[in-house]
């Protein structure tokens, strides 16, 4: 019991000599608290910084919106990932060098330009928020080149065929009243939560006239109703029709 109450004094004797040490530094301009604060993070394992970052990001609002759950396990994932395939531990450890290889690696393992992108946008953020709050002194990755989308497009947009339009627009008419004509089918027990036991059928394009019959017939004592809702799915029709015959 002496030998550890010796060793505790002995610990607690050099980290108080440290402490005046760095308030003498500090008192004679030699350092700055803005430093001490990053010399004390840089001791900090990469795991309780993207901790304390999910938290940051869990109270932040952006444009009076809270940020998504979803949005925050995303961060999450992507940073641990990104931790992981380069075998970071520490902030000083975050480099442009490692992170354009793990891209170019991405890259040759078959991951796109978009998620690559989006990995990187991911921790230049969280390096961004680190040297907001003097946990680094500059952001490592602040020049770090994105990928080329353009080049490596997944998926090539064309122009809707004459009969998808076709098909847009009578989807479009009839869907309000489809809605009211939707069948409520039962779940399965292994798809029941709580106290849903139900869904609505979906709404397939071959049974969508159908469908709409069946509303048309359910609201047959509310003709008013049956009106409003023709009429809205004219006018969105002809809102589709506009944008596709003046190509906007």
């Amino acid at each position: 019991m002496n030998l550890l109450a010796a060793g505790m004094n002995r610990l607690q004797g050099m980290f108080l000599a440290e402490l005046v040490k760095r308030a003498e530094l500090i008192k004679a301009g030699i350092i700055s608290t803005q430093q001490c604060r990053t010399a004390d993070h840089a001791r900090l394992s990469l795991e309780e910084h993207i901790d304390t970052y999910v938290e940051h990001l869990q109270a932040k609002t952006v444009k009076g919106k809270r940020v998504s759950i979803a949005h925050r396990i995303n961060v999450q994932r992507q940073l641990e990932t990104l931790i992981t395939d380069c075998k970071f531990r520490k902030l000083m450890d975050i480099t442009r060098d490692a992170m354009e290889k793990w891209m170019n690696c991405s890259e040759q393992d078959g991951m796109g330009s978009r998620t690559r992108n989006t990995y990187r946008a991911t921790v230049i953020a969280f390096c961004n928020w680190c040297l907001e709050t003097d946990r680094i002194t500059a952001n490592p990755l602040s020049r770090l080149c994105a990928a080329d989308e353009h080049s490596d497009r997944r998926k090539t947009r064309r122009a809707l065929t004459e009969g998808e339009l076709n098909r847009l627009f009578a989807a479009t008419t009839l869907r309000p009243l489809a809605e009211y004509g939707r069948k409520s089918l039962p779940l399965s027990s292994e798809e029941r939560k709580g106290h849903k036991s139900w869904y609505k059928e979906s709404l397939v394009f071959e049974m969508l006239e159908e469908i709409a019959n069946r509303g048309r017939e359910a609201l047959k004592d509310n003709p008013e109703l049956i009106a409003d809702l023709e009429w809205l799915g004219y006018e969105r029709s002809l809102i589709y029709k506009v944008l596709a015959l003046t190509g906007r």
